[in-house]
Parts: structure tokens; sequence; C-alpha cells
């Protein structure tokens, strides 16, 4: 693999603009442009529907989806070093640990053409770890930045809730399906990132409502979103900026157990039963935490008794020393001479005593 540094220090493309390709309704219209007046930038699934010279996949379900597209339709594929799997961060696989039971990816690997990058989605302090908030544009954006592009050019980065025509099939399993209420959540970060990197981003095709009608003609589905972008607020609460946050949070608790449900009758992806492998892990791993605070606890408690029996200790010795100690000073008391005067001088007295008693 290759690192992002070194290959975007190496790596020099033709000058032409770039264009970024998303799965967004106006892809469906990418036959109205020249594409090879343009290096392209596709991400996740596009790049099996058209030949691009980056193919950007942060989710490792991709790789399966597209099978042979992969190697045949982009010079470059990248990816970051954890991948994720259906959308939620891997905590244990990472991409060297998926080249070995992934033939495809082996494939890319063979011919010197896969590059690798430190994600998150927070910016950190490091400037060679890419961000993105929500969407995998905003990822995009960082790495053409980094690479020095002043301009890009869009098509399918369109916002809304909607697929072109040519990813429907995709609809009922990647959709939104992380739980985000619409894709206009990315244009606020890509504008971030605009001023990060001195970049200016232009659309191809800007969905006016004045050409909502020749849109929806030409995509019978109705893909075009109307609606305007909800506004988000500073300090608001995740449940109020995500009304689907639930459904992000209950997707990690379900999903699992309807696909194990589905494994004996329908066929299972191996990133799928990777994520079931996580998510065995990540059960065993709370239960582990769980015992280990028993543990502690336990262990706590055994040194409170482990002192405690230990001043026990100190103190029957030192009561034995005190005994020990009496009885010596007994035994020379009784041995002294003082002693055995005061005894001797006691006797008749006793003796009178009992004189006494025999006569009353």
């Amino acid at each position: 693999m290759i690192e992002l540094r070194d290959w975007i220090s190496a790596k020099h493309f033709p000058d032409k603009p770039w264009l970024l390709l998303g799965k967004g309704p106006t892809f469906a219209r990418r036959n109205e442009f020249d594409l090879t007046k343009y290096n392209t930038f596709a991400l996740n699934h596009v790049v099996r529907e058209v030949k691009v010279d980056i193919a950007h996949l942060i989710d490792i379900d991709v790789v399966e989806t597209c099978g042979q597209t992969i190697f045949t339709n982009c010079d470059w594929l990248i990816m970051p070093r954890l991948p994720n799997v259906k959308f939620f961060p891997s905590e244990y696989f990472n991409l060297l640990d998926w080249l070995q039971i992934m033939p495809m990816l082996q494939k890319v690997e063979s011919t010197a053409r896969l590059v690798t990058y430190d994600f998150a989605h927070e910016k950190g302090d490091d400037p060679w770890t890419v961000e993105a908030k929500y969407f995998s544009s905003e990822a995009a954006v960082g790495i053409l930045g980094r690479m020095g592009v002043r301009k890009i050019y869009t098509l399918g980065i369109d916002g809304g809730t909607k697929y072109s025509k040519s990813f429907e099939d995709l609809a009922s399993t990647t959709l939104l399906t992380s739980g985000q209420p619409s894709f206009d959540l990315q244009f606020d970060q890509l504008q971030k990132l605009c001023q990060q990197f001195d970049v200016e981003i232009e659309p191809l095709i800007v969905l006016e409502k004045a050409a909502l009608g020749a849109e929806i003609a030409s995509q019978p589905s109705a893909e075009i979103d109307t609606g305007k972008r909800p506004v988000y607020k500073e300090g608001m609460k995740l449940e109020e900026e995500f009304p689907t946050l639930d459904k992000a949070r209950s997707f990690v608790d379900t999903q699992f157990e309807i696909e194990k449900r589905q494994l004996a009758s329908e066929p299972i992806s191996l990133a799928e039963k990777i994520q079931l492998l996580e998510e065995d892990l990540r059960r065993y791993r709370a239960r582990l935490q769980e015992t280990y605070n028993l543990l502690t606890k336990v262990s706590k408690d055994l040194v409170i008794s482990s002192e405690r029996i230990t001043w026990s200790r100190n103190e029957i010795k030192e009561y034995r020393l005190a005994n020990s100690k009496l009885s010596d000073d007994i035994h020379k008391m009784v041995q002294s001479g003082t002693w055995k005067l005061g005894r001797a001088l006691t006797k008749p007295v006793d003796l009178l005593g009992k004189n006494v008693g025999k006569h009353d």
C-alpha cells in the first residue's frame, strides 16, 4: 500500500479540471458531458458505472458489491486504513487484514494502485488525517485539497434524500442507512473544507426549481428532492439535529440479529460476516470489561481484607509479646528474695486465722 502523502508527492495528473462524481440524481445526466476532459474522482459505487482516474471507498462492503470493476474501472483506489463496515467504524480489521481475505483488494495491491490514509470523523491535529463528519464527499474534497486542487466540479453531489436511477438497486441497503436525515448535511462541511484548502466547488448541474419538471421527466421515479435544507444551529442536541439518530443507534442492536436469522436462507457477504464477528467481539469485550470491573472491586476488597489481617496479626504479635513479658516478670518476682520473705511473714497470720476459726 502507498501512503497518501507519499502518493501525492510522487503522482502528477494531467493539467485538466477535476470532477467529483457521486450517486446523486444528476449523475444520470453524465452523458451530457465529455468526462475525458476531466480528471475524475468517484465516490463509492460510482466506479461500477464509469471508468475514473480515482475511486475512493470508505466502506469495505463496496469492494464486494462492485467486484471486478474495482480493478478495471479505476487507475487508483484510495481507502482509509480502517475502513467502515456497513457505515460503522471497524474496530478490529484494518486494510492489511482485509487484504488477506479479499482477492479483489489483493489484485489492486499487486499492481501498486492501492493508496491509504488515516481517517477520522472529527478534525484532529495531524494534517494528514482526513476527516469526514457525515459523508465520503467530505473526505474526497479533503484529499483533493491536499493534492493542491483549487477548483472541483461535481456531478451527483446533490443533497436531498435520493440516489440516481443508476443506483436504485442500492436504495434499500445503503441509502442514508447510517441514520443521517439528508445528504444536505455535507454542504456545510464542504464549505469549511473549501475555506481550509482554498478550494472552489462548482456543480456541473445546479438543481433549480425551474428545471425540476425536466429532471422529473428524465427520471420517472422523481428522484429530485425539492425540500429545503434543514437549518442546524450551534448547541442543538443530537436528537434535535438528527431526527433519525435513534434509527442509527438501534441499527447496531438489531441489524446483526436480523442478519443471523437470514443467514440460513440468504447469502451473506464477507464484510457482513466480519461485521457479525466484530459485533460478537464487541459483546465479549463488554463482558470482559464487566468482569474486569468486578475483579477490580474484588481486588480492592482483598487488599482491604489483607490490610486488616495484617493489622490483626500485628496486634496478636504485640499481645503475645506483652503476655510473654508479663510471664517473665511474674517468674522473676516469684524467684526473687523479696517474694520469699513476704510469703514467710504471711504464713503465721494464715495459721492464726485458721486457729481462730477452730475455737469458734
